[in-house]
């Protein structure tokens, strides 16, 4: 097979040989399996070997790798088109363009700006367009346009361009990839001259915005006008369009929702009625942790222009934005009305630590008997907060885990007293509880801390680890209403054997069930291994740690060099016939101990 092109292509046209390079084949073997890596990015629904010389082609199997374009299921879409073509008692309607037969076509009459419009029922990120025509009268679609957005204005031609339709096969799918990012909730196809739309079979290739549930979320706004009913803020988000959130005519308007958690946010799509004082072009879109002026100081996520009542208008954040405030605000006096409003974006990782373990340096007792103890900084009540006894010499705070997790940021909520401004605490993360946690690295320094509203922090480098610490310099008391931690997981490779056996026997019995002893290069591995330690049967636990006589060296048996290590102290001696363990009780120091005692061991996963 030396010297033959493969090409991937997304139409047939001249057998694909016309289509772009995936890569020529070079240095091929037979008798063996020869492995191809396309040279640039290439993406179709055909690809063709070809030999460009006279000769047999000989292909005894193949196999493609690669990964499908995300097919947007279309089953309960709404289509509709510019006219209904007749004959025979048939009507060629718009639903015949997406029902998974190729021989029945959706066809317009014979008329000037034809189009076909699909409504997919959600907010998506469009990549591309497949459409397949049988051969036949007026079945090229060469000059046809691909519009995408969320107007139905103008039947969706008024919407961005996706694609110009050109070099259309008919008998076979034609693919089209858009030019740009495109996104919407309709799809629109259209010729912008007098002629018969005709559509085969479409398929719409992209990924759904996905909304945040804000079911249980808290919204506000900055008045509530009221005529029979009052249009309070949460009418925004109740499902319904016709029931509006409205402000009263006054300075400065705003709308906020309280997402209850750390968003990234890529967009907002608002719906209104098409009436009086419902236009919100000039309205911003602010997003951020903080509530301080009402969120419109938070970052910008955009400035609303070209907005449409009576359908939904979509509105892409114009920089990355994050946070758990989303505020809509009107500049001037003017009411503010949202009818319904969806909010795009991810959940960062918030970490469960419902069985975390939390500790702290005292704890403050009320007149009443009741102790602030730690507990209560991870309860989910904001007004039950942990509260440590002033005037000690350092105050700290410390949750465990159960786990290493990859930290990337905290939420704390303080309610606007006395004493809750922790400005100039710091924050410390890591896998020692060693002078309470504050000798592990710090994930950031508490600046500008504002009580009754949740502050973000975020790590200033990447920090990992099993205990969070939050430390507070001075004698003021430490008090923290509710603490949020957000991160990662780190998978645990290792696996704990709750049998006694001797270290030969441990090792045969991992690599049997394709594993082997355990081994612990860094202190992340040592806090994994010590979560498994501590449910082990035996006081000391095998690790995969040998002394070898003929080189006078410790060595890990998965072949890495011994660097890190948790040794009590005199425990790393020369003797024959000796291996290391884990002691299973707190501390979790490594010991030497003769290759024939009995202990339970851990295995690792590679």
């Amino acid at each position: 097979m030396t010297g033959a092109p493969v090409r991937v292509h997304i139409g047939s046209f001249n057998n694909g040989i016309d289509s772009k390079m995936c890569t020529n084949i070079t240095n091929f073997k037979g008798g063996e399996w020869n492995d191809f890596k396309c040279t640039e990015q290439v993406s179709g629904r055909y690809v063709t070997v070809f030999l460009p010389e006279t000769s047999n082609l000989i292909l005894c199997e193949v196999k493609i790798y690669g990964k499908r374009k995300d097919l947007i299921n279309t089953t309960n879409s709404i289509t509709s088109q510019s006219s209904n073509y007749r004959a025979h008692g048939v009507s060629y309607s718009s639903g015949r363009a997406t029902d998974g037969n190729e021989t029945l076509c959706a066809n317009t009459n014979d008329e000037q700006k034809p189009w076909w419009r699909i409504d997919l029922l959600g907010v998506y990120n469009i990549s591309g367009i497949s459409i397949y025509n049988v051969v036949g009268d007026n079945t090229n679609m060469d000059g046809a346009q691909i519009r995408v957005g969320n107007s139905r204005e103008n039947n969706g031609i008024n919407n961005k361009m996706c694609t110009k339709i050109k070099n259309f096969n008919r008998g076979q799918w034609n693919d089209f990839p858009c030019t740009k990012q495109v996104s919407g909730r309709y799809v629109t196809v259209s010729f912008p001259d007098k002629k018969a739309l005709i559509l085969c079979e479409v398929e719409i290739y992209g990924k759904k915005r996905d909304p945040i549930n804000t079911a249980n979320s808290i919204t506000s706004q900055s008045s509530n006008y009221t005529a029979d009913v009052s249009y309070s803020s949460g009418r925004a988000t109740d499902g319904n369009k016709t029931a509006c959130a409205h402000t009263e005519d006054k300075q400065k308007p705003w709308w906020r929702i309280d997402l209850l958690g750390f968003y990234d946010i890529s967009g907002i799509s608002i719906y209104n009625t098409k009436r009086t004082h419902t236009n919100m072009t000039g309205a911003q879109i602010h997003v951020g942790n903080s509530r301080e002026n009402n969120g419109i100081n938070n970052k910008m996520c955009t400035e609303i222009e070209n907005f449409k009542g009576g359908e939904w208008n979509d509105f892409r954040c114009t920089e990355h934005v994050s946070g758990r405030y989303v505020t809509v605000s009107l500049p001037g006096e003017r009411h503010l009305i949202l009818c319904e409003v969806e909010i795009y974006g991810k959940k960062r990782d918030l970490i469960n630590t419902t069985n975390s373990i939390t500790s702290q340096s005292s704890n403050y007792t009320n007149t009443e008997g009741v102790p602030y103890s730690s507990g209560r900084a991870t309860d989910g009540n904001v007004t039950a907060c942990a509260h440590t006894i002033e005037m000690e010499a350092e105050h700290w705070w410390r949750i465990d885990l159960l786990g290493v997790y990859n930290i990337s940021r905290f939420s704390m909520y303080n309610k606007k007293t006395h004493n809750t401004n922790i400005t100039g605490a710091q924050i410390h993360i890591g896998n020692s509880r060693e002078n309470n946690g504050t000798n592990n690295k710090i994930c950031t320094n508490i600046t500008n801390f504002e009580g009754g509203q949740w502050n973000d922090f975020k790590c200033t480098e990447q920090v990992s680890g099993r205990y969070v610490t939050v430390f507070l310099p001075g004698t003021r008391s430490l008090i923290l209403c509710e603490v949020e931690i957000y991160g990662k997981r780190k998978a645990s490779p290792f696996k704990l054997i709750k049998e006694k056996k001797t270290w030969e026997h441990a090792l045969e019995y991992c690599r049997g069930n394709d594993m082997d002893l355990a081994t612990i290069l860094d202190e992340d591995d040592q806090t994994l291994a010590e979560l498994e330690a501590r449910r082990a049967d035996t006081p000391f636990l095998w690790l995969g740690l040998h002394y070898t006589c003929i080189l006078e060296v410790w060595f890990w048996v998965a072949d890495y060099r011994l660097e890190f290590n948790r040794w009590a102290d005199g425990e790393k001696t020369g003797d024959c016939d000796r291996s290391a363990v884990m002691e299973r009780s707190e501390g979790h120091k490594w010991f030497s101990k003769s290759d024939y005692d009995e202990f339970n061991f851990i295995c690792q996963k590679f």
